[in-house]
């Protein structure tokens, strides 16, 4: 039998774990408060949407703000398709597909996994655009 090598890991300080959200909020998304007008927080972790978007487009707006709430509340890259589901049942969206429901949004999110598995992700124009949602919406 060969033995693996050994990989030391360096343990990380409460320092540099404060700054590492420092990669996930740029300085042109909004700020806490605004954050906090939008969304809320559950007890059980669900993000939910304070504010309607408006429009042809409300359902698509909706999960692209959804997904931006758990990248900014939870710092959650990637979200499961049965909590984006309940997070905009919750914000009364009803979706009967998800899946289809993001066939518009495949320039802005990107999708892994498969079945109960589905995990959904902002790409970096997805994070621009779910910014410049954010910042509207309360015009």
């Amino acid at each position: 039998m060969k033995a693996t090598p050994r990989i030391c890991v360096k343990p990380v300080s409460p320092v540099q774990q404060s700054n590492s959200n420092a990669t996930i909020i740029a300085e042109s998304e909004p700020d806490e408060a605004l954050i906090k007008r939008i969304f809320t927080l559950a007890e059980d972790g669900l993000i939910s949407l304070k504010i309607r978007p408006q429009g042809d487009n409300a359902l698509t707006d909706a999960l692209l703000l959804l997904l931006y709430g758990y990248r900014r509340i939870a710092q959650k890259e990637n979200v499961f398709a049965v909590t984006l589901s309940r997070a905009a049942a919750q914000s009364a969206f009803q979706i009967y597909r998800l899946d289809r429901a993001m066939e518009p949004l495949k320039q802005f999110v990107r999708r892994g996994g498969q079945r109960r598995s589905t995990t959904y992700t902002l790409t970096s124009p997805g994070v621009t655009e779910a910014a410049r949602l954010a910042m509207t919406l309360l015009e």
